[in-house]
């Protein structure tokens, strides 16, 4: 790899040039990037069951004790209705 830095030519262009031997190095002729597309096989995942939700971490617990295990209940501690810790 040559080590280059930027400069500017007296007409204002912007270039490339070799640090060890002062050389204007022009920048490679590249094609753009295109991305390619491929036929789905029958190993991939369908766009429908990628963005089903198929969990819910408050399904398995009732509301009553979803709200216990939030603010606490009774006298086992949590937050007091007044925001205090007991």
């Amino acid at each position: 790899p040559t080590r280059v830095h930027r400069s500017f030519l007296p007409d204002g262009t912007k270039v490339r040039i070799s640090k060890r031997s002062g050389a204007v190095i022009p920048r490679p002729d590249r094609e753009p990037y295109t991305k390619t597309s491929r036929d789905p096989t029958e190993s991939d995942t369908l766009e429908g069951d990628v963005w089903e939700v198929t969990y819910d971490k408050n399904a398995e617990i009732p509301p009553w004790e979803r709200y216990e295990q939030m603010y606490g209940g009774g006298d086992e501690g949590g937050v007091s209705e007044f925001g205090i810790q007991k």
